[in-house]
């Protein structure tokens, strides 16, 4: 994705940098009232995990690495003026996924008191 971001110039219109990205952007970050509209776009980086006694600094395993925007501002026409990577920017639209042990246990006992039940009739009747 980062060699994506890296193609993306000024001058180019929305249009082409959503072709570019394959999607539409996350957010829309700001909008003046003359008409200057600025985009966020969520990139992903890539780092390379190494163990340092095994490999040198020059191999290693490709892994996923954190999120970044990409704010970018459109003229009234479309046309990108200004392209920013933020790092630092507040990742709010990122949310951890708990796992609800409750939840777990109260599909396991429906699973075993519907399903249980059920297969003892089947096997009853024949």
């Amino acid at each position: 994705m980062v060699d994506k971001v890296m193609a993306v110039q000024t001058g180019m219109t929305k249009d082409t940098i959503d072709s570019i990205f394959g999607v539409s952007p996350y957010n829309l970050l700001a909008y003046d009232s003359t008409g200057v509209v600025t985009y966020t776009y969520v990139y992903r980086t890539r780092h390379v995990k190494r163990f340092p006694i095994v490999m040198s600094r020059k191999s290693g395993l490709p892994a996923e690495g954190e999120f970044i925007d990409l704010n970018v501002t459109y003229d009234t026409a479309g046309v990108a003026i200004h392209i920013e990577s933020c790092p630092d920017c507040p990742r709010d639209y990122l949310t951890q996924t708990d796992i609800n042990p409750t939840e777990i246990i109260a599909s396991i006992t429906t699973i075993i008191t519907v399903t249980v039940p059920a297969l003892l009739v089947f096997l009853s009747t024949n």
